[in-house]
């Protein structure tokens, strides 16, 4: 047997075998978990991010955010209260380019963090807290 053949009877039952891989990992997907995440996909689409995240069986607090999202400009502050967890995980993606900023770091009397302006709702400061799957906007 010459190397030309050594060589391309591996290469045969290297291609074979990526093939038996290729098809066997397919066959383990379940394919209701590709029509689920196309039906994801096309929710999202259709109801935008924030309702998509936070308003559905599992978390709340679309209605919160949308307001932050109207009411607070691009370059502004949003105060934190609580733990980042449940609904206030989504915040700070969905509020980008405004900054979540906790409200341990910001004294009460501030205007502005880091030359940007805090979100401020009848003259007083704004907070976004977080209770488990929902959210509240508080003022202090």
């Amino acid at each position: 047997m010459s190397r030309y053949d050594a060589r391309r009877r591996t290469g045969l039952v290297v291609t074979a075998l990526v093939t038996i891989h290729v098809v066997f990992s397919l066959a383990r997907v379940p394919h209701s978990a590709i029509g689920q995440r196309l039906e994801d996909i096309a929710e999202h689409e259709h109801r935008g991010p924030v309702r998509f995240h936070l308003d559905n069986r599992y978390r709340k607090g679309a209605e919160e955010v949308e307001w932050i999202l109207e009411h607070v400009p691009e370059n502004g502050v949003v105060l934190q209260g609580g733990e980042l967890q449940g609904s206030l995980e989504f915040v700070p993606t969905l509020i980008w380019p405004r900054l979540l900023v906790q409200i341990g770091e910001v004294d009460s009397n501030a205007e502005s963090f880091d030359g940007r302006p805090i979100a401020r709702r009848d003259g007083r400061q704004l907070v976004l807290v977080g209770l488990g799957d929902d959210l509240a906007l508080e003022t202090r």
